[in-house]
């Protein structure tokens, strides 16, 4: 016996001996064992009849799937042809699509590249235009010192607008030697 059987045996007897169906215990167990064979039992047969009522039923029923179910050779070969024939010419139009896409992307890529660059003519015209125009800031002035006046005035111009605290610096700007440098001070 296993455990679900015996608890079961257990749980009825317990109510057979509250309802006074039974004497004691041992006659609620024995009633117990003996109504749950019989349910056992009945289970058992009742699962037995639909087993053989569902083979009957397939049996009856199989010679008329089959008879309806067939296929001649032909009509598959027809199915097969026409799936064949459908699937070539959608693949067809997909590697067209495809060709047409590849195409103008080509070409978009060739526009893009010819607009980037400049013609030769372009390039001959700023070239010409650099070297004839005269230069913007004023020739630099050597002091006796050694210090170019005219361009340093510019780029004090550039760093005024430029701060650091402002967020205009690049990297170049700040030497990291300034930062980690722990040698002697001279």
């Amino acid at each position: 016996m296993n455990v679900d059987r015996i608890q079961k045996v257990n749980d009825l007897a317990i109510d057979l001996m509250k309802q006074g169906l039974a004497a004691d215990r041992e006659d609620a167990v024995e009633q117990a064992r003996q109504i749950l064979l019989s349910r056992d039992t009945n289970d058992y047969l009742d699962m037995r009849q639909t087993m053989k009522d569902v083979e009957s039923y397939k049996n009856a029923e199989a010679p008329k799937v089959s008879t309806e179910g067939e296929l001649s050779s032909e009509k598959i070969q027809d199915i097969l042809a026409k799936n064949t024939n459908f699937l070539v010419k959608k693949i067809g139009e997909f590697q067209q699509k495809v060709d047409e896409l590849e195409k103008e992307l080509l070409s978009m890529k060739t526009r893009l590249t010819y607009q980037r660059l400049p013609t030769a003519s372009e390039h001959l015209s700023n070239s010409s235009q650099q070297s004839n125009s005269p230069s913007s800031s004023p020739a630099p002035v050597v002091d006796r010192d050694g210090i170019r006046r005219g361009q340093d005035s510019d780029k004090s111009e550039n760093k005024a607008s430029s701060h650091p605290r402002s967020g205009g610096y690049k990297g170049e700007d700040v030497s990291i030697e300034k930062f980690f440098y722990m040698g002697a001070k001279k």
